[in-house]
């Protein structure tokens, strides 16, 4: 099987990256603990499907 050439000039690829905003902050103990600053951010892992 060959493999196929990418053109120098082809993005690999594209992102969006939105601005932080500096609002609804933790306290940094509590950022420390959630693994964030923001409260945007906190996305606890719910394992299981739950």
């Amino acid at each position: 099987m060959e493999r196929q050439q990418i053109p120098p000039s082809a993005p690999l690829a594209m992102t969006y990256v939105p601005w932080q905003e500096w609002n609804s902050l933790f306290a940094l103990d509590e950022a420390l603990r959630c693994g964030t600053l923001f409260k945007t951010l906190y996305k606890p892992f719910m394992g299981g499907g739950r």
